[in-house]
């Protein structure tokens, strides 16, 4: 059986809570007086498979592209990457 990572979904998928948690997330840090403008890095188990051109390198572009209107809807309009 394979060692999932982080990135790889549940059993049954995730529960959507806005991005998999990134309204919670984004709200964690305004409550303490921080405003999120920039996701950096990108996630590695998402640019390594993109930097690589493997196998999961569309996937991985597609799930970026999913979280681009997210990403706005919280206010983020930035992401690094190398």
């Amino acid at each position: 059986m394979r060692r999932s990572s982080r990135c790889d979904p549940p059993a049954g998928g995730y529960a959507h809570d806005g991005a998999c948690g990134m309204e919670r997330l984004c709200d964690t840090f305004r409550r303490a007086g921080i405003r999120p403008i920039v996701l950096e890095p990108l996630p590695n188990c998402l640019h390594d498979h993109i930097k690589a051109g493997d196998a999961k390198r569309d996937e991985s572009i597609q799930t970026v592209l999913d979280m681009l209107p997210l990403m706005r809807a919280q206010g983020i309009g930035t992401i690094c990457i190398e």
